[in-house]
């Protein structure tokens, strides 16, 4: 659980006899849910038993959920920038809770099952970027894509035209460029004309 939540950057902390209360988003299992009793602590938030959930299930549910303002999932949006470097956004509620860039593909795509998987929404998107030149492996990379996720799960096909030169701010922090490109394609409305 903790390699899930370090490698999406997510602040962890533990609890210790001097805690009272705890704000926030708690991951705990039976035996933690006993201590946080016996010591009569007080928990603000969201608790979310590991025993009942699961290790990959919690872990992407609390990073969920201490990045929203909701603990209500309307929807998941996934954007994918592909190219030598694989920009990865996951929004949730239009919140964004997880960016990165790859350059391995088989990690890619287990993060992005890693979310799909884990998140009970009746609306789940994947945004993929159609290239503006040929990448060696993106029509490999569509196929797995596509039978690796559920059929609730609509795939559509974004331009990348622009989609690393509109620049957003997240905390002061700089955003690589496929990162960027990935949550501008993630944002991306797609209206679906019948010719």
């Amino acid at each position: 659980m903790l390699d899930i939540l370090n490698s999406c950057r997510a602040l962890i902390k533990g609890i210790d006899e001097n805690i009272k209360k705890i704000n926030g988003v708690i991951l705990v299992d039976e035996n933690g849910l006993k201590y946080i009793n016996e010591m009569h602590i007080k928990i603000d938030g969201i608790v979310i038993n590991i025993d009942v959930v699961g290790v990959e299930r919690s872990a992407i549910m609390g990073l969920i959920f201490s990045r929203t303002l909701s603990s209500k999932i309307k929807n998941v949006i996934i954007g994918i920038d592909y190219g030598e470097k694989i920009g990865l956004a996951v929004l949730v509620n239009s919140d964004i809770v997880f960016i990165n860039s790859y350059r391995d593909r088989t990690i890619v795509l287990k993060i992005i099952k890693m979310f799909i998987d884990s998140i009970d929404s009746a609306r789940k998107i994947v945004r993929i970027g159609l290239p503006t030149k040929s990448h060696k492996g993106y029509n490999d990379f569509v196929n797995r894509l596509t039978n690796s996720i559920g059929d609730d799960v609509v795939i559509e096909f974004i331009s990348e035209n622009g989609s690393s030169r509109r620049k957003i701010g997240i905390n002061d922090r700089k955003i690589d460029e496929d990162s960027l490109a990935a949550i501008n394609i993630a944002l991306q409305r797609v209206y679906n004309d019948e010719i």
